[in-house]
């Protein structure tokens, strides 16, 4: 599953994904109305917490302000400090 926006589905393919469904679920929240960011941010935990069928796995392309809104600056902060 990728972000709509070109530059998402683009990574998807050049990641090897055959299977790439664009979604604007988890699209930048660019220019939309807060409340639009916040259910697009609860998406995004939904999808992040549903496992995958038996036997597959799921990838997730995103932006970084939909990580930010869905799992909050401290996630953003300790994942960098890791790299």
């Amino acid at each position: 599953m990728a972000s709509a926006y070109c530059r998402a589905l683009e990574s998807a393919r050049l990641g090897g994904f055959d299977r790439v469904a664009p979604s604007l679920e988890i699209s930048e929240p660019q220019n939309v109305p807060p409340v639009e960011g916040q259910r697009r941010a609860a998406m995004l935990r939904k999808l992040v917490s549903t496992p995958p069928a038996v036997g597959t796995d799921t990838v997730i392309i995103t932006h970084r302000p939909n990580i930010l809104d869905a799992f909050g600056i401290f996630f953003s902060m300790s994942a960098r400090a890791r790299s």
